[in-house]
């Protein structure tokens, strides 16, 4: 996986300052993060010649993914429920009865492998029991986007938070960003009741329909956001960054040749946000890396209660932050208080493949109080993401 070096590389991936790294998680907030910044686009397919007869509906193999195609296929396949991709030349196809209807097994088989001709022998093609027609799902949600988003007397609030839909893996998926809910307590649980609902009040079959604020909830979903197949990513040769850890919503802000740059949000309890950096261009003791990091002059913070242990394999250094009097004093530029930036702790973690640095993300006003130990916690919970490959 490539990196690719951004506004906030300079700043926020190497050793530096708290000021520094404070900062860059202002501008963060301000910007709005988004799950972006590691993501590889979707392999795209050459234009090759046929071998085959001619098949129905697949005027441009670049094309074969687009709805209208796959609508065109529920024409001439019986029972056909849709197919996607939940990596690299691998496809998930779906029949209503698979087992009885070898003609139709057969034209899609021939039908996705035309539209994969850049995966020659790597193509692998499972074909499964669907519930629904891929005809059906794709008129349902054309329905239920127009009913939850598109009608001013229906649309739901919070509407410009769902993104879809996608017919995956034989359903009708909407995918609800938590960024967009810029609140202190973010509602996208309760924004998915509320669709849920709607539809059941309209008579859709909900069992038709996913909703999900988690873009790895599914392979199919994030290879169709990111073409990343594999939920742990790789950010240097031996060390991942995971995204399926129960209860931890990541977004990746930015990365460069030496670190990463991301933020981590909590599902569940006081629903906690963090900011994490990983750096390996210091070959340093964890000491030295965190007195290095908070340097006395710009810092704004102070570390105080030094608490060393080990989590899982890894050696960790936590600390309260104080803040300075220069910190406490309001921003001659205007810049938002004390009450919007107050840290309290940061964690320190050494993976023997860089150091991660976890701090308790600022909290905005009107935000439920929160112990030490709940943030202590949350920061171990984020730092479960890490993971060594041997």
């Amino acid at each position: 996986m490539s990196f690719k070096a951004g506004r906030y590389s300079m700043h926020c991936t190497g050793r530096g300052s708290a000021a520094a790294w404070l900062l860059c998680f202002v501008a963060i907030v301000q910007l709005g993060t988004a799950t972006v910044g590691l993501a590889q686009q979707p392999h795209n397919r050459p234009n090759k010649p046929a071998t085959s007869a001619p098949l129905p509906c697949l005027p441009d193999p670049n094309a074969a993914e687009d709805s209208d195609q796959q609508a065109c296929l529920g024409g001439h396949i019986p029972g056909f429920g849709g197919y996607n991709y939940l990596g690299p030349c691998e496809v998930a196809a779906y029949l209503l009865d698979p087992e009885a209807n070898a003609d139709a097994r057969d034209l899609l088989t021939r039908y996705i492998e035309a539209a994969s001709q850049d995966c020659d022998e790597r193509l692998s093609i499972d074909i499964r029991q669907g519930t629904y027609s891929y005809v059906d799902l794709h008129r349902w949600g054309s329905q239920a986007s127009e009913l939850l988003v598109g009608d001013a007397d229906t649309m739901i609030e919070n509407a410009d938070a769902f993104m879809g839909p996608f017919i995956l893996d034989n359903r009708v998926t909407f995918f609800v960003d938590p960024e967009a809910f810029m609140t202190p307590v973010p509602g996208h649980d309760e924004a998915i009741a509320a669709a849920r609902q709607a539809l059941l009040a309209h008579g859709f079959d909900l069992e038709a329909f996913r909703f999900t604020s988690d873009p790895f909830s599914s392979r199919s979903l994030a290879w169709n956001f990111f073409g990343v197949s594999d939920p742990c990513v790789s950010v240097n040769p031996p060390l991942s960054v995971c995204t399926n850890i129960p209860d931890v919503q990541v977004s990746f802000v930015d990365a460069s040749p030496t670190g990463v740059l991301g933020t981590a949000r909590l599902r569940s309890g006081p629903r906690l946000s963090y900011i994490f950096i990983i750096s390996w261009d210091a070959p340093v003791s964890l000491d030295e890396y965190a007195a290095d990091f908070m340097s006395e002059e710009d810092a704004g913070y102070a570390l105080a209660n030094p608490h060393h242990f080990t989590f899982g394999e890894f050696p960790a250094l936590r600390f309260d932050l104080t803040p300075t009097k220069e910190a406490e004093s309001p921003s001659e530029q205007g810049e938002p208080g004390p009450e919007f930036f107050k840290q309290r702790m940061i964690l320190f973690v050494d993976t023997g493949a860089g150091i991660a640095t976890i701090g308790d993300a600022p909290r905005m006003p009107g935000s439920p109080e929160v112990s030490l130990e709940q943030l202590y916690s949350g920061a171990e919970s984020v730092a479960r993401i890490l993971r060594i490959r041997r």
